[in-house]
């Protein structure tokens, strides 16, 4: 027997993620939702949706996405890391520290887990800390651009501290 709904939902998803990549976000975003009807447990649909609501910067909106992705999934990294990215546009770094460190838990060798834990200590003031995950993505790259962008953030850290340690 055919399952109409399975072939519905894979369309929506695929013309979904085609109107994302030519920039049509509000139409995309359309799509998402009908798949989300058709199979509400399916996990990527809430990440691609959750990504759309960050670039449109519906930002407790992604966040309800990537947390519903999360509880779907715990296991999968990339959720803990977009919704901590959206934290930490909010402001609120504490949370963004937070995911970031759950997917350093669960993937230790992904060098952008500790990148961008590294921003967001050196937001709220703790640059040895930050210093210490920039370390940390600057060992684990194997990207020279990378490298010479953890090791620019890591400079600057260097630097607010010696200033504050200067007072």
């Amino acid at each position: 027997m055919i399952d109409f709904n399975s072939y519905l939902y894979e369309y929506k998803i695929k013309k979904a993620k085609m109107l994302f990549m030519k920039g049509k976000l509000k139409e995309a975003l359309n799509f998402f939702d009908s798949a989300i009807k058709i199979k509400p447990c399916k996990t990527k649909v809430y990440y691609e949706r959750g990504k759309i609501y960050s670039f449109l910067e519906k930002y407790y909106m992604a966040i309800e996405d990537f947390t519903q992705a999360i509880n779907l999934d715990p296991e999968d990294e990339i959720y803990y890391i977009e919704r901590g990215e959206v934290y930490c546009l909010l402001g609120k770094y504490y949370f963004g520290i937070e995911d970031f460190n759950k997917a350093i838990e669960l993937k230790p060798r992904f060098e952008s887990s500790y990148y961008l834990n590294g921003k967001a200590y050196y937001k709220i003031g703790k640059y040895n800390k930050a210093i210490k995950n920039f370390n940390k993505a600057i060992s684990l790259s194997l990207n020279d651009y990378e490298k010479k962008l953890y090791c620019k953030k890591r400079g600057d850290a260097y630097k607010k501290l010696i200033k504050l340690n200067k007072k």
